[in-house]
């Protein structure tokens, strides 16, 4: 596992579609260490227990607020983590207390939430992709080092949780248990956080003659001009959703 200082890594989050501005994606260093991802993708439309009635518009509030209260609760909560056990039940807990906030600001939308952190442990120096969710979209690990046929497989971390609708927190607290995982970091690994709009990316980079890709090529081969990344992801002319991303990696 490598070792090096976290402060070496790269982080990167764009909005490459923003048609009903209900994503919200973060790209920083918590506790100015480690390399994290936060990506919130607002619900349009969701029903309110109590009236039955249709609640529209307000995903865009929820994903914000979601955001804030997961960055202030990360900020908080990493300082005293010690273990890779206490890493990943910061991040369950991080949920009830995203919905908290939200009902003190009497936030009344819900989101999808995704994180990823790299966390690095000061005892051993091992490093882990810690990661969680709730709802839909992309957790997905590119293990440049581990390849197949020359060819990098995406291991896929996260599994749509749709019950009757995509699972998601709000002020009421989650629709499910939040899932919550980890995998060893090895040098190499790019790792990519997506809303679900990003569907269109894959086939139309295939089939575009300036690119002739798959995305994970695509995104292997230019980490290095990482904003012209986005420039030619954002022209993908078959987006019909908001779209985000969020991606870690090493130069």
């Amino acid at each position: 596992m490598n070792s090096s200082d976290n402060h070496h890594f790269e982080v990167f989050s764009a909005i490459l579609h923003n048609e009903k501005h209900e994503d919200r994606v973060y790209d920083g260093h918590i506790c100015g260490r480690w390399p994290v991802i936060l990506l919130a993708d607002g619900i349009s439309v969701q029903e309110d227990a109590a009236t039955g009635n249709a609640v529209m518009g307000l995903g865009g509030i929820a994903a914000q607020h979601a955001i804030e209260a997961a960055r202030a609760y990360l900020e908080r909560r990493c300082t005293q983590v010690r273990t890779l056990e206490e890493v990943l039940l910061c991040l369950e807990e991080m949920y009830p207390y995203m919905a908290d906030a939200m009902s003190a600001a009497s936030v009344f939308g819900a989101t999808t939430f995704l994180a990823v952190i790299l966390w690095r442990s000061e005892t051993t120096r091992d490093q882990f992709w810690c990661y969680s969710y709730e709802g839909d979209g992309y957790i997905n690990l590119l293990p440049s080092k581990r390849t197949i046929t020359g060819k990098v497989p995406t291991q896929r971390l996260l599994s749509p949780q749709k019950i009757g609708q995509t699972a998601s927190v709000s002020r009421r607290g989650t629709t499910i248990k939040p899932a919550v995982g980890c995998r060893a970091y090895e040098d190499g690994d790019i790792m990519y956080v997506a809303s679900d709009g990003i569907a269109p990316l894959d086939g139309w980079l295939r089939v575009n003659s300036q690119t002739n890709s798959t995305l994970t090529k695509f995104i292997t081969s230019n980490t290095n001009n990482i904003g012209r990344l986005a420039e030619i992801l954002a022209t993908c002319p078959d987006f019909g959703d908001d779209a985000s991303m969020g991606i870690i990696w090493r130069e």
